[in-house]
């Protein structure tokens, strides 16, 4: 392993392969909302565990960059409902981690952040934070969002009716 997966690394393929062939839709659907993809966090950590099983080992939570700079920025660890919804291990009923999906895919919940709203103010940013980005110390920070539903929302296109494309290095055009 050379690198972190990425959301467009492959090397979950099989394992996409071979939960879709031990697994009918309706036993997975209700409790991750997404059908399988080698893009979903869930397989990436499978892929970990089975190929760096020392990496999975060492490692306390598993999130997203913006979540790891808002840990640095506060000290305090979550991930948004957005970027967990596409993980394929959140329930989408309950906004929360889905034991089946964890239990199903083989994963240690404890690697699983708190689950938290886009809005919400995570915490504050401390005095060292403050000192080593040039920031002011004590400034709200908010869980945040991901890269593709926020852009969106920052196009204006938000409601029936109205489009977005977003162009780089994957495309998605809503």
């Amino acid at each position: 392993r050379d690198t972190a997966p990425l959301w467009n690394d492959k090397r979950t393929i099989d394992l996409v392969r071979r939960f879709e062939e031990a697994n009918e839709p309706d036993s997975y659907l209700p409790e991750s909302g997404n059908t399988p993809t080698p893009a979903w966090p869930g397989f990436k950590l499978q892929w970990v565990r089975d190929n760096d099983p020392a990496a999975y080992a060492r490692s306390a939570v598993a999130i997203m960059p913006k979540d790891y700079i808002n840990y640095r920025l506060t000290g305090e660890i979550a991930m948004d409902t957005g970027d967990a919804s596409c993980s394929f291990l959140m329930n989408p009923e309950r906004l929360d981690w889905s034991p089946v999906m964890i239990e199903r895919m083989g994963l240690d919940a404890a690697k699983l952040p708190p689950i938290r709203n886009p809005l919400d103010i995570l915490g504050h940013v401390s005095k060292q934070a403050a000192r080593d980005a040039g920031l002011r110390s004590g400034t709200p920070v908010l869980v945040g969002g991901a890269d593709y539903p926020v852009a969106l929302l920052g196009s204006g296109a938000c409601r029936p009716g109205m489009g977005s494309d977003s162009t780089g290095t994957g495309a998605i055009i809503t």
